[in-house]
């Protein structure tokens, strides 16, 4: 019935990279909500994709709990951010262990702001602090690198990927509202799609375990964390679909280094949320434009939070 779905479908699975959202700062470098729909789909090999993701945040904590960031304690904290995701998606003409192989890099720049109630600056440098302060910054952060093995069978797809962050980002030690992590992290996942272009019926799932590095400025390392991500898409036509979404994420290591005064510090949190896409060519070229939104429930030692994406997806390059 929609056979001519699927070169609009391979343009949403062009990204499998994902960076910033968890632990020190109450985020991590796996973003939560960034994959779904089609996450287990790979390109077609040769083909050079651009992605770009425009991500909006808006979250907040109560007075009576407490999130370390930049070194510092913050309570009764309110964080926007907004962060531009710029990501290339290649498809190898190789193969592994009969997957084809993809590499990827992003790179976030964008601005966060934060207000907190009550601080206690730099305790580690002896600091007392306290009262109210606000931070707003206009960044770079650190760019991910990714590799990925795809598998197809009829109407089942299967990818493995890794990603790593590379801390080389724009982080400042005296401020609260960076982008920059200041460590390594590496993220491991596994992606299902089942896809019937008969009924056009399509469901994702995404499993995957982040690693994470220490930072060596706040002497805070971050636990590994774990994520689930599912999608539930009905396409409508080739140009129109839209999806139930969802994700939870658990911090599964506590936190330590002698920047982690408040203990372990495992954080959890589920979301729901939707998103619709249009698809269409210009040029000959396929172009998706897909959003999505999502509103965090059943929250633990992170902010709540609900967050915005609006993702263009367009082949740069073609095999002919």
């Amino acid at each position: 019935m929609i056979k001519t779905l699927l070169p609009f479908v391979f343009v949403v699975a062009g990204c499998h990279l994902c960076t910033a959202h968890a632990a020190e700062g109450s985020s991590g470098v796996y973003l939560m909500g960034m994959k779904g729909q089609g996450a287990a789909m790979a390109p077609p090999p040769g083909v050079l994709y651009y992605q770009n993701d425009s991500y909006f945040y808006r979250g907040s904590m109560g007075s009576n709990r407490t999130l370390p960031t930049g070194g510092s304690f913050a309570s009764g904290v309110d964080a926007n951010a907004y962060v531009n995701l710029s990501t290339l998606v290649w498809t190898s003409p190789w193969q592994l262990a009969g997957g084809k192989v993809g590499l990827s890099a992003t790179l976030p720049i964008g601005r966060k702001s934060l207000d907190a109630r009550v601080v206690t600056e730099f305790p580690r440098l002896g600091g007392t602090g306290g009262g109210s302060r606000s931070d707003a910054l206009t960044t770079y952060g650190d760019p991910s690198l990714g590799a990925s093995l795809s598998w197809n069978t009829g109407k089942l797809y299967v990818q493995t990927s890794v990603s790593v962050n590379v801390p080389i980002g724009d982080y400042r030690s005296d401020r609260l509202a960076n982008i920059s992590f200041n460590r390594w992290g590496t993220d491991v996942s596994t992606a299902l799609t089942w896809l019937s272009t008969e009924t056009g019926r399509e469901i994702s799932s995404v499993a995957g375990y982040t690693f994470n590095g220490h930072n060596s400025v706040t002497d805070y390392s971050t636990g590994d964390e774990t994520h689930l991500e599912a999608a539930l898409t009905q396409y409508f036509s080739p140009a129109w679909s839209a999806s139930l979404l969802g994700y939870h994420y658990q911090q599964v290591s506590g936190d330590s280094g002698s920047g982690a005064l408040l203990g372990s510090f495992k954080g959890r949190a589920s979301a729901i949320g939707a998103g619709a896409q249009y698809s269409f060519k210009t040029a000959s070229r396929p172009v998706s434009v897909r959003v999505k939104y999502f509103h965090e429930t059943s929250v633990a030692n992170r902010a709540r939070s609900n967050s915005v994406f609006l993702t263009v997806s367009l082949p740069l390059s073609s095999k002919e």
